[in-house]
């Protein structure tokens, strides 16, 4: 999860979450907004208080992967999907008719719940449309959220 807002030095803080922490993390964003409704949700603030941890400047490269611990990519459609079977997690990235791409990060199961999505977007490349499927809406329908919501 990224702040994209610029620090006085013009940098973004970025958290590296894994799989149990952004669970976590994403219930207590839910259960502050519900006690705090039309107020600001300070996401740092909570991501700070359930990692335990500061996030890493998002201008420093990350630290080097293991290749063992990155698994398979392939492409369906306007998606290119990248594996990270040992975290539990795939990088789902989609390319829009405008060239702007998106990256987003989610579980396997909620991968395998987006196989519907994956169909219809090669379905209907294939027959010479665009690629103007409405991810968002597909998303909410599949996994109950937007993946892309926030991305990059």
């Amino acid at each position: 999860m990224t702040d994209n807002k610029p620090t006085a030095g013009g940098q973004g803080w970025s958290f590296r979450l894994g799989a149990d922490e952004a669970g976590r993390v994403a219930r207590a964003l839910q259960e502050y907004e519900a006690a705090h409704p039309g107020e600001p949700v300070p996401v740092e603030d909570v991501i700070r208080k359930i990692t335990r941890r500061e996030p890493t400047r998002s201008d420093v490269p990350p630290p080097k992967v293991d290749p063992a611990a990155v698994g398979p990519s392939w492409e369906v459609g306007p998606f290119k999907v990248g594996l990270m079977p040992s975290a539990q997690l795939a990088g789902l990235e989609f390319t829009a008719d405008d060239g702007r791409v998106q990256v987003a990060v989610l579980t396997l199961k909620e991968l395998t719940a987006l196989g519907p999505l994956f169909e219809h977007a090669t379905e209907h490349l294939a027959r010479g449309g665009s690629r103007s499927v409405d991810v968002a809406a597909a998303c909410r329908d599949l996994i109950g959220r937007d993946p892309f919501e926030n991305a990059g």
